[in-house]
């Protein structure tokens, strides 16, 4: 069967936990707030299916994110019922939390940005090893200096090569794995409101810092950092490394607001409300997402080392995929560059 043309960033069985009669009022960071159908909200084409050699589709994320999603959607359910442990429940859900982050159109701009900011730096990189050897003190003359100045304002094609064509996808089943350990570490709570105040997002899971720095800085976890989660708009999911207090508890209008204005804040384009109940938090949007800055790459001078290598997958059918999506790399057609 061919893959689904529209898919969904943020999961359907979410957003309709947000709903009145299967929709969602939609704010927007460029067009009119209006109520859309959950079927029509944080959707792209072909988002998760990728293409192989052959030219076809496969479904095959979409059916494992499926699978996840299944599973998390009983545990949510579970989780804002208002009684019973968190914890337990949260661990259970820390594989789904740790690919909605990387599902995202947030998240795949950092590999376009990457491709732009890491391929000149690997240039100059290359080049003074080249030139100048691996002695430090070489690279330090004026010479070097500007030698490296000039091939990353002009560098050779081969490091200006666009990513590939299933690179989202790579980087999504990648990342997302490593996450899960961290999720699980974490400290859950649920906090509660009677009032239907949250909003979730088409990047759900908000990392929060709670140093008053919300600068985005990927998604490594920090000794200051919340993930925040919105169950439903009476409910938030809440995870620190040190302890919260209570399994539950009552939501104070900062939590909702500052995490509102969180997802706001991180969204790639659009929060989603339950309609006839506007939340705090998401008027002021600004009018195009801020930046993602690139990962900062440092060029360790006369070191003799190879660039960091993604990490390692240990889950098996992600594996499967992975090894499926890179074989015969160096057969693909310019296309698919």
């Amino acid at each position: 069967m061919g893959a689904k043309r529209h898919q969904h960033q943020t999961p359907r069985f979410l957003l309709r936990r947000f709903a009145l009669d299967d929709h969602v009022t939609r704010v927007h960071r460029t067009q009119p707030r209006k109520d859309i159908g959950t079927r029509a909200a944080a959707v792209g084409a072909h988002f998760y299916s990728y293409r192989s050699a052959s030219g076809g589709r496969s479904t095959e994320i979409e059916d494992f994110l499926q699978r996840v999603d299944s599973a998390a959607a009983i545990v949510i359910a579970r989780l804002a019922k208002d009684d019973g442990p968190v914890q337990p429940l949260a661990e259970k859900l820390a594989e789904f939390l740790a690919f909605q982050v990387v599902r995202t159109a947030r998240f795949r701009s950092i590999d376009l940005q990457a491709a732009k900011a890491v391929g000149p730096i690997l240039a100059g990189y290359d080049t003074l090893r080249s030139e100048y050897g691996p002695n430090a003190a070489a690279w330090e003359t004026s010479a070097a200096r500007r030698r490296l100045d000039q091939v990353k304002a002009d560098p050779p094609l081969v490091y200006r090569q666009r990513p590939r064509k299933n690179s989202h996808v790579r980087m999504m089943l990648q990342y997302g794995p490593p996450l899960v350990p961290s999720l699980v570490g974490l400290r859950w709570a649920v906090g509660r409101t009677d009032h239907p105040a949250f909003c979730t997002s088409d990047n759900p899971v908000l990392h929060f810092r709670t140093d008053g720095d919300q600068t985005f800085r990927g998604i490594n976890l920090a000794p200051t950092s919340e993930i925040r989660f919105t169950l439903d708009p009476h409910h938030v999911l809440v995870g620190a490394p040190a302890h919260l207090g209570p399994d539950r508890f009552e939501a104070s209008r900062e939590l909702i607001l500052t995490t509102n204005e969180g997802l706001a804040r991180e969204c790639a384009q659009a929060v989603f409300h339950r309609p006839g109940f506007p939340v705090v938090g998401v008027d002021d949007m600004r009018p195009s997402a801020p930046p993602i800055p690139p990962p900062q790459v440092e060029i360790r001078r006369g070191a003799d080392s190879e660039p960091t290598l993604p990490p390692v997958v240990s889950d098996p059918h992600i594996q499967a995929i992975l090894d499926r999506l890179t074989a015969g790399d160096d057969q693909l057609p310019p296309e698919y560059w």
